[in-house]
């Protein structure tokens, strides 16, 4: 045990609730709480928790000595002694709307909500009732699962304070309130055994075993009773856990050394390094007791250093005031971030909760958490886990009983904030979370009936549920296996992950009140998100997700070369067409002659590069699995456009003394066609050639009607006139040493006779040669 070790007490919710002790402590210490701080009941703590605003009656012209008596017991904040005095005062002013409001509350305070349930119904017969009367009696009525006439009072509150949303939420949740019940088999939930019948609380994981605070006399002269709720005041105590299946523990020790003082002191918390933790007490330090204006001793939050069995440095928190309270501290899992409740001026209601951020040795000016997390009811023991949930109680976020659990995450914007639900949130006060780490197992604290004492301590363990992601081809329909499963959180933290089995599953065991997103990872298929949200879902412990995979869009990249130099060729012009769509997509090469674009699957492509100064390249592409390897760099050559350079269309020969085409011959001009047609710019020369044999003077004639013959044919074809000259050469340029008087062969004459095409120009402008019989 550490024997040095103690937190601020404050039973059960009277940290939550509680502000202050009076300023003159005796045998039988009095400790008062002020007239808007947090308040407890005799009988149950849980309310001091709270902190619930107090109304302040108008005071009669007489007033009958019980009156009197009560309201100096009721503005001592001890109820439950006020209310005999105000029994027998009513007697003789039945009407008397004052008496009958603080009646009522009184029992509503001490959390008697049979009496409260009573002197609420004839309050609600009586006019010129404060309207808080309402919201109070929508709690009593929702304590006794009273459901719809619980949403008419929260109703008529709302009517009443439209400017307090707290009215319109609760009615609103009440319409939903199956959802609350919705988790209810994924928890375990056992009292502790170290529990006593006082006010047992706030407990949290420190080494082997649980701090906590409790009220239970502790057997000292100095164990001082606090009038206001005629019990012993808090301690903290530590307890060892020996075997937590069996839910066995060892004897609680109160924290002595510097932690322990005359007064209350509770809400312990400690970083994961178990050497800086925080504590709540009563202003009191040093001996020396510290009070606000009106002679109270406020709730402060005290930091002290944990080495070994020892503790020291116990020092106050640098944004304590004598004016307020700051009380329930919260240290994040990395010990950054020090959250907390307080009454400080500028809130949004009763407590808010703050956060304060570590900055090397000092701590930054607290910030409120802000409307999303604060109400104008009760935001207390705040408390974050190590996967980011954040939790907190309160009483003005609708909830099941008066003080519920709440749970969202201050990470991501826009978070909603949840209830927790059934079994840990109950029609009673529900309160002081604390999640272990692996967020399966925890405690929290409530005064629900059935416990040992007034505040118990009870453990609880979720049974995780389980999602399954089952992944398949979406052409072949079988399962992939060896998909990786990566699992995070919406911030992209990285969870866990895995890899499918042969069936194409994986799984993973996730708590109910996170969102989660579950990437799906191939080589061979696009990647795959999946939001996984299993609170939506109802009492379910298994979710399943299928997942389709598709294959990525065919892509290709392509490098635009010149066919003789091998360099680049930059700002040449794409333009892609698919067959049977209407639709081009145009690309245009980057400075290393590079362009890429994806592609739809099993579809055709035609494909055409231009560039000013090149004959076009044309291709068609298929994207079919058997004939296409997306992403691969595919050469494209482009052939430079040469001036006055003669082409041999191969296969354009003619009958000996024929001018007519042949077959083989079309099908070659059919070809410069297709050129022609992709190249619009360039202007040809179609010079035809013959043999030798016959004169000169025949052999010019012929070769013009062979060269005209060509023409006509490409013009045939669609090919403007204009950009095609002819000319015969007759035998003047033979290809080969068959000239007048050489005897050659059939095969030789035959290569003479042949026909060429020349670029003679650009634009579709035909630059004449002398002697050119252009038509």
């Amino acid at each position: 045990m550490l024997m040095a070790i103690r937190s601020p007490r404050s039973m059960a919710t009277l940290l939550a609730l509680m502000n202050s002790c009076s300023a003159t402590i005796s045998v039988l210490e009095k400790m008062e709480l002020p007239a808007h701080g947090f308040f407890r009941p005799m009988k149950h703590f849980t309310r001091y928790l709270i902190a619930i605003l107090l109304l302040a009656g108008t005071q009669l012209m007489a007033q009958s000595r019980h009156q009197k008596l009560g309201d100096e017991r009721y503005n001592r904040l001890a109820y439950a002694k006020a209310i005999p005095h105000y029994k027998k005062a009513i007697k003789k002013t039945p009407e008397n709307v004052d008496l009958v409001y603080r009646l009522a509350h009184s029992y509503y305070l001490i959390r008697d909500f049979s009496g409260a349930e009573a002197w609420y119904t004839k309050l609600m017969q009586m006019e010129g009732i404060p309207a808080e009367s309402h919201f109070e009696y929508g709690h009593v009525l929702l304590q006794q699962k009273r459901y719809q006439e619980a949403k008419s009072a929260f109703a008529k509150y709302q009517e009443l304070k439209p400017a307090d949303e707290r009215g319109g939420r609760f009615a609103e949740a009440l319409a939903n309130m199956k959802s609350w019940y919705r988790d209810s088999a994924a928890y375990f939930v056992e009292n502790l055994p170290f529990n006593s019948r006082s006010s047992d609380f706030g407990a949290v994981r420190f080494r082997d075993g649980v701090v906590f605070a409790s009220s239970r006399p502790a057997g000292t002269p100095t164990d001082l009773i606090y009038e206001g709720l005629n019990a012993h005041f808090l301690n903290l105590y530590y307890v060892k856990l020996k075997d937590e299946t069996a839910n066995n523990w060892g004897n609680p020790d109160m924290m002595k050394g510097g932690i322990r003082t005359r007064f209350h002191e509770s809400s312990f918390t400690v970083d994961t390094s178990g050497t800086l933790a925080f504590f709540s007490r009563n202003n009191f330090l040093d001996g020396k007791k510290g009070k606000n204006d009106a002679k109270t001793i406020l709730l402060k939050i005290y930091s002290l250093e944990i080495k070994g069995d020892k503790v020291g440095n116990i020092a106050e928190f640098p944004f304590n005031d004598d004016a307020y309270s700051l009380t329930h501290p919260s240290i994040s899992p990395d010990g950054r971030h020090l959250y907390f409740s307080s009454d400080m001026p500028g809130g949004a209601g009763g407590k808010d909760i703050y956060v304060s951020h570590r900055q090397g040795e000092s701590w930054s000016k607290p910030e409120n958490l802000g409307p999303a997390i604060n109400t104008s009811g009760n935001e207390v023991f705040p408390f974050i886990a190590q996967d980011g949930n954040f939790y907190f109680a309160s009483d003005g976020h609708p909830g099941i009983g008066n003080l519920d659990i709440f749970q969202t995450r201050l990470s991501d914007k826009g978070s909603k904030i949840r209830n927790i639900g059934a079994p840990i949130n109950s029609e009673f006060d529900d309160f002081a979370i604390f999640w272990n780490p692996g967020n399966e197992t925890g405690y929290f604290s409530s005064n629900r009936p059935g416990g040992e004492g007034d505040d118990d301590i009870y453990r609880f363990k979720m049974e995780l549920p389980t999602i399954q992601i089952f992944v398949k081809d979406s052409v072949s329909q079988f399962p992939i296996e060896k998909a990786e499963l990566v699992l995070s959180d919406t911030n992209g933290v990285l969870i866990a992950s895995q890899l499918t089995d042969s069936t194409g599953r994986g799984s993973f065991k996730v708590a109910l009140a996170n969102h989660y997103r579950i990437k799906v990872k191939t080589l061979e298929f696009d990647d795959y998100d999946l939001l996984v949200d299993p609170q939506t879902e109802s009492g379910a412990s298994q979710f399943d997700y299928y997942v389709t995979l598709y294959n990525p869009p065919p892509a290709i990249t392509a490098h635009v070369i010149d066919e003789g130099s091998k360099t680049a060729i930059p700002n040449a012009k794409i333009a892609l067409r698919r067959y049977g769509s209407p639709d081009t997509i145009f690309r245009q090469s980057d400075r290393f002659g590079r362009f890429s674009v994806k592609l739809n699957p099993n579809s055709q492509y035609e494909l055409m590069v231009q560039k000013e100064g090149y004959f076009a390249f044309k291709s068609e592409l298929s994207t079919s699995r058997d004939g296409f390897e997306g992403d691969t760099l595919i050469p494209m050559r482009l052939e430079p456009v040469e001036l006055d350079k003669p082409m041999i269309l191969a296969n354009i020969h003619y009958d000996f003394d024929k001018w007519e085409l042949r077959e083989e011959a079309m099908a070659e001009l059919f070809k410069l066609g297709i050129l022609l047609e992709d190249n619009p710019k360039i202007s040809i020369e179609l010079g035809a050639h013959t043999d030798a044999r016959g004169s000169d003077t025949y052999n010019q004639k012929l070769s013009e009607r062979r060269a005209k013959s060509a023409r006509n044919f490409l013009i045939s074809l669609g090919i403007s006139g204009d950009r095609i000259a002819y000319s015969g050469y007759g035998e003047s340029q033979p290809i080969n040493e068959c000239s007048n008087g050489v005897k050659c062969s059939e095969r030789q004459h035959f290569a003479n006779r042949r026909t060429e095409f020349t670029i003679i120009g650009y634009e579709g402008k035909i630059i004449h040669k002398p002697g050119l019989p252009n038509e």
